[in-house]
């Protein structure tokens, strides 16, 4: 019999639907006879005979046909009533070994409860996030334009660039620019700074926005000169004008300037941006001059939704040749630009799709675990079970029906470990949105939907397939009249069995290898990343923003009065040391710019590296714990027309200078003639970095002025005593100086450390605590079959010892099996880290994927494993009174 008909068997009670057009036949052949012979007997021929017949009968295969169809759907209703009667019979007495085992029972459920619980709450984060269209009609007609070098990604517009895209393609239904702001809000209760948006009325209109109260922009509110009207998010609406509906009309200071509210936006409306959907608090016109807008500056995104029958290509293309003229217009500018259509999606999700689809892989390797650590289990209770099965085939029942049984119970134990995962993904979801940063989480309100419970149904019927159908199929079917003979009297399960058993063994500790050595790469990558810590002796200093607000027509270098007379007071205060001011912090630059050192001429066909600016006041460094290496720091009289003075870092020296002396050269702006910069060095400090915790320090330059388009202002106070306990004093010192300005974000600059690591610490956490889960599991089911193993051959060891065995050469017997799984485990694990080698390379920092310290160390883990699960039951079989065992043979 092949194992196709075997495992067809399993769920066949009669004949099949051949088997009932051969009875049909036969009947109906039985009957067609009969009568010929009643007629011969009456005086008629055989042919008149059966020429009678076949008049008086009438077609016979037509009454075949019928006589079949009609026969097979009866014996179908029967075989599945009989089927559901065996089903149910089978259930009963799943629920009935449960009673007799309910500590056995409650291992099983937890086990697949974990497996499946794990999954399904990774799994209800990645359909909240990746598998959830973005809430907007058609969301994948909206699109993204970005204008990078060739090469590159994602750089933004500028002013006429996007007044020459927009006016020249009609790609596009609908489609705008924004830019993201903070915002401050004052009137009506105590100053705030809020998330804003200004953008084109347009951008509302292709996400299909509608008001929930009052109206959007109309397109002349955002054309130059912009109205001052302004829409509002639903949770500001409710958080600070307590639902008001007479706000609309009514004035608010933002940036101490009135502004109209026109529309309240609907509740859970999301406005989407990099790496998430965000919710602004306030929706403003930007305001656009492309005539007078300088080309090379970029700050603008274009957001849009393509127009009917147009694909991202053929705006691509369209936008391209757009792009090619305005190179060739404008070479120093956009000679070497590029436009790219991005979908919004892409866009939104990030990195996210791609860390979630590995996590969802992770707890994958879990619930195979689980499942093997059941198998395991359950393969040594139906060995346990041989006089039952031998009694029940005694009566009559065949190996189909007893394999159809074991299954059944399976999948009784399965189903109560998928509610259990449900339970356990209902507030797995709560940690994980807790552990999991927000970046990665891109704004979705994550919850327990009809697809996750499907999913986890889903997993249940593969529990029951990978967990059952191995113990089903393997349990043991002897010859019935010699187990009743013998009773459960045997010295080992036999050889195939065991093999299985021992197969089962090593499969956990593969798993668990796997997962070990990830959570320990993971573990490195977090040490690498976060070991250096540039900024001297960062808990001490307290790090405060304020927003200053821009005025249109600024000069570019100019001095910043408020803040100098906020810093004045600010080192007059008890306890502060010195204090500084940035516009961008370390690990979270912004701002980058093209910058020509001296020695270096312009070249409209070279692509020159970008260098951070961060415009910075004096006494910055000193604050923020940044060593000044040649030169000194910034002073007042940097910002002297014509002798600007910069200080630059490391990084920016060795590229441009490399061994040489930085203090006295001069730097510009990468243009042909009238730079946007023109500068000499006075300073040179150690590197920072800018872009985050994984990127390494990169050429960066101090500007000694605040140009208007930055309006963040962050405080670097560095202070004697607890740094969180100035902000009090603090806060009262800005108000002085200003009431309309409200402190905002206040933290330590130790905190930034923490802060850029976030995402790494979080996704090493999951991996830690699933490796640990992955090694119980692994020890729990290595302690489950070992223990069976030491049961059955409890009267070996008696005889052992009987005959001058040691208990030590017992012990040692039984541990040297379970070590010799977990090297064979370990191996096995070793092939699955090569296979996810590439996998998990896209999760590292710092440290290869094949590291031989992490591999010797799972290695060791598992050892250590297996020889604590295989110890109490050598110990255990080691205690065996070897009379008791000959008295009972």
């Amino acid at each position: 019999m092949s194992s196709l008909d075997g495992w067809k068997g399993l769920f066949r009670l009669g004949h099949s639907r051949r088997r009932v057009e051969e009875e049909v036949d036969d009947e109906v052949r039985f009957h067609m006879e009969g009568l010929v012979e009643r007629y011969v007997e009456g005086g008629m021929s055989q042919d008149q005979a059966r020429a009678r017949v076949r008049s008086e009968f009438g077609d016979p295969d037509a009454i075949r046909a019928e006589l079949a169809a009609l026969g097979w759907k009866t014996r179908r209703r029967t075989l599945r009533r009989e089927l559901a009667d065996s089903f149910v019979q089978d259930l009963r007495m799943g629920f009935r070994q449960m009673r007799r085992r309910p500590g056995f029972a409650t291992v099983v459920i937890l086990t697949l409860g974990l497996g499946i619980g794990a999954n399904s709450a990774v799994f209800s984060v990645l359909r909240s996030v990746v598998l959830t269209p973005l809430p907007y009609p058609e969301p994948d007609r909206l699109m993204t334009v970005w204008t990078p070098w060739e090469g590159y990604r994602f750089n933004p517009l500028s002013e006429p660039d996007w007044a020459d895209l927009r006016d020249g393609s009609r790609s596009f239904q609908a489609w705008g620019v924004y830019e993201a702001q903070s915002l401050n809000l004052s009137g009506d209760g105590e100053p705030e700074q809020v998330s804003g948006v200004r953008l084109s009325a347009t951008v509302l209109q292709a996400l299909g926005a509608q008001a929930v109260q009052g109206r959007l922009f109309l397109p002349e509110e955002t054309e130059a000169p912009i109205a001052r009207v302004a829409v509002v998010s639903h949770g500001l609406w409710q958080r600070r004008f307590g639902s008001d509906p007479q706000l609309l009309g009514r004035g608010i200071l933002i940036d101490q300037e009135p502004w109209t509210v026109i529309g309240i936006l609907p509740k859970g409306f999301r406005f989407p941006d990099w790496g998430g959907l965000t919710d602004p608090d306030v929706y403003l016109p930007v305001s656009l001059e492309p005539a007078t807008a300088d080309r090379g500056s970029y700050y603008l995104r274009v957001l849009g939704r393509l127009g009917e029958g147009r694909s991202p290509e053929q705006a691509e293309e369209d936008l391209g040749a757009i792009a090619a003229r305005l190179a060739a217009r404008y070479p120093e500018t956009n000679g070497h630009r590029v436009v790219q259509v991005v979908p919004l999606r892409e866009i939104v999700l990030g990195e996210a799709a791609g860390r979630l689809w590995i996590l969802l892989g992770v707890t994958g390797l879990v619930l195979l675990l689980a499942c093997s650590n059941v198998a395991g289990l359950l393969v040594a209770r139906n060995l346990g079970r041989k006089a039952e099965m031998a009694v029940r085939a005694s009566l009559g029942a065949g190996r189909h029906r007893l394999t159809r049984q074991l299954l059944t119970e399976t999948l009784a134990l399965a189903f109560l470990g998928g509610g259990t995962g449900l339970l356990l993904a209902w507030r797995g979801t709560d940690l994980l949105t807790r552990i999991l940063p927000a970046s990665l989480l891109a704004g979705a309100e994550i919850r327990v939907d009809g697809l996750v419970v499907s999913a986890a149904l889903g997993a249940t019927l593969l529990t029951t397939l990978l967990t059952g159908a191995i113990p089903a199929l393997v349990a043991p079917m002897e010859d019935s009249s010699s187990t009743l003979r013998d009773g459960s009297r045997t010295f080992t399960p036999g050889r195939a069995r065991g093999r299985v058993m021992g197969f089962m063994v090593m499969a956990q500790l593969a798993l668990a290898f796997v997962l070990v050595d990830g959570a320990g790469l993971m573990l490195q990558s977090l040490r690498k990343a976060t070991a250096l810590q540039e900024l001297n002796d960062p808990g001490q200093v307290l790090v405060a923003g304020y927003r200053q607000p821009g005025e249109e027509g600024e000069e570019l270098f100019q001095p910043d009065p408020f803040l100098e007379e906020l810093l004045r007071r600010v080192r007059g205060l008890p306890g502060v040391r010195e204090a500084g001011a940035a516009t961008t912090l370390p690990l979270e630059g912004l701002w980058t710019s093209d910058i020509l050192a001296e020695g270096e001429a312009y070249d409209p066909d070279t692509d020159v590296p970008s260098t951070h600016m961060v415009p910075a006041s004096p006494g910055y460094f000193r604050a923020m714990g940044i060593r000044i290496l040649a030169g000194r720091d910034l002073a007042p009289e940097d910002l002297t027309e014509g002798a600007l003075g910069v200080v630059v870092n490391e990084a920016f020296v060795a590229r441009h200078w490399p061994g040489e002396d930085p203090l006295g050269k001069r730097i510009r702006g990468n243009a042909p003639s009238d730079p946007w910069l023109e500068a000499v060095v006075v300073g040179m400090v150690e590197d920072v970095r800018q872009s985050g915790l994984e990127i390494p320090a990169e050429s960066g330059m101090y500007l000694p002025f605040f140009p208007p388009f930055q309006t963040s202002r962050w405080l670097a106070i560095r202070t004697d005593g607890d740094p969180l306990s100035l902000v009090p004093t603090l806060r009262q010192t800005l108000s002085e100086l200003d009431p309309y300005r409200p402190l905002t974000q206040v933290f330590t600059a130790q905190d930034l450390y923490e802060r850029a690591a976030r995402g790494r610490s979080s996704t090493t956490l999951i991996f830690g605590m699933f490796a640990l889960v992955a090694l119980a599991l692994a020890a729990a089911g290595t302690f489950g079959v070992m223990s069976f193993s030491a049961r059955q051959r409890f009267r070996e060891m008696g005889v052992r010892v009987a005959l001058g065995a040691t208990r030590g050469e017992v012990v040692w017997l039984l541990l040297r099996m379970g070590l010799s799984l977990s090297v064979v485990g370990a191996g096995i694990g070793l092939l699955g880290v090569l296979g996810a080698s590439r996998i998990l390379e896209s999760l590292l920092y710092g440290v290869g994927t094949l590291n031989p310290v992490f591999m010797v160390a799972s290695g060791v883990s598992l050892g250590l494993v297996a020889a604590a699960a295989s110890g109490l039951p050598a110990f255990r079989a080691s205690r065996v009174d070897p009379v008791e065992v000959i008295r009972s043979e």
